[in-house]
């Protein structure tokens, strides 16, 4: 808006995104006239990330020629970008289920609500029940996605709990990964890979979750909360390793070889369990790639690094930064790419 009492020609408006005052974004816009009192509205480019963490956003006006007061030619606003489709502390309104799915409240995994098959208590005999998430996924740019949630569960003999992902608008479904059956009372983190359904042609991606009983019994079914979906292949962590005992303290313990070509494998070790995030970054401090951004037990893991962006690009030769993070733990250490 021209909140000034001079009418205002051939200004631009520009918009800027930085995190950690490294500038990620920047676009500017052309405006002919802005009338006194006009309000006039600027679309800028689209920006797209895929880094859970927080940005700043930014708004100037330049080229005034009337400018009466520059105190308020910035608009400022920050915003955490966060990889969590739903923890359904909000109610249920991404969601659309005909057939029982709903909210359960006061046996959630974080918060007081969760999504249930059967919140009203059991499901029934003979049911083929899903619930959809109501938006889509553009997954036409990426190379590779992974799907976490947590859930526990409780089946009769031959009942079955499915992921499911669908490309041409609910048309047809595939199933992801293995179906969940028996009893699992607590809570557990559980991941699926989207990357089947990744690259062009994939830009219109849905989400399921589905129940399929036959007529031996009913139970109180399956429950899943705090759903997240991450820009990487399904994480490949090595278990822990039992024989020589569980860690007593958290340790980046380094990556092998260095320099390395095409790749290389880092080894950390976790005390207890907890969130864990590993992540490459170049000198510059800009995120690069995301190996793993989950849940995690005690023990000791490797991952490997393939010399690529979230993207799949391959990067440049040169150094790069690998960073551990666990609970109020972070280390830092560097390696040397050699094309």
């Amino acid at each position: 808006m021209n909140a000034g009492l001079n009418d205002e020609s051939n200004l631009s408006v520009t918009c800027q995104i930085d995190s950690a005052g490294v500038l990620v974004y920047s676009d500017r816009q052309d405006l002919a006239l802005v009338q006194s009192l006009a309000t006039r509205e600027v679309t800028f480019k689209n920006w797209r990330t895929f880094d859970e963490k927080s940005y700043r956003f930014s708004f100037f006006t330049t080229r005034l020629t009337n400018d009466e007061n520059i105190f308020n030619d910035t608009l400022r606003a920050e915003a955490r970008v966060s990889n969590l489709m739903d923890d359904f502390e909000a109610g249920f309104g991404k969601w659309t289920s005909t057939t029982g799915w709903g909210l359960l409240q006061g046996r959630a995994h974080t918060g007081k609500f969760n999504m249930d098959d059967s919140p009203q208590g059991v499901y029934d005999n003979n049911v083929n029940s899903a619930v959809v998430y109501n938006f889509s996924f553009d997954l036409s740019r990426l190379n590779a996605v992974h799907l976490v949630f947590w859930s526990s569960y409780n089946f009769q003999s031959n009942d079955l709990g499915y992921v499911e992902a669908s490309a041409d608008g609910g048309n047809t479904w595939a199933q992801l990964g293995e179906g969940f059956t028996g009893r699992r009372l607590t809570w557990r983190q559980d991941l699926r890979s989207l990357t089947q359904f990744c690259g062009p042609g994939f830009s219109e991606v849905r989400i399921r979750f589905r129940l399929v009983t036959d007529a031996s019994g009913t139970a109180p079914g399956w429950s899943v909360d705090d759903i997240e979906i991450h820009p990487t292949e399904v994480p490949t962590a090595v278990a822990e390793q039992p024989s020589q005992g569980l860690p007593t303290e958290y340790a980046l313990l380094g990556n092998y070889p260095n320099p390395f070509n095409p790749e290389t494998t880092i080894e950390y070790q976790l005390p207890r369990p907890g969130r864990v995030q590993v992540a490459i970054y170049n000198l510059a401090g800009q995120l690069i790639r995301t190996l793993f951004d989950a849940q995690q037990p005690a023990g000791r893991f490797k991952l490997n690094w393939e010399g690529k962006d979230d993207f799949g690009n391959s990067v440049a030769s040169g150094e790069y930064l690998y960073q551990l993070h666990a609970g109020d733990f972070s280390m830092t250490k560097k390696m040397i790419l050699v094309r």
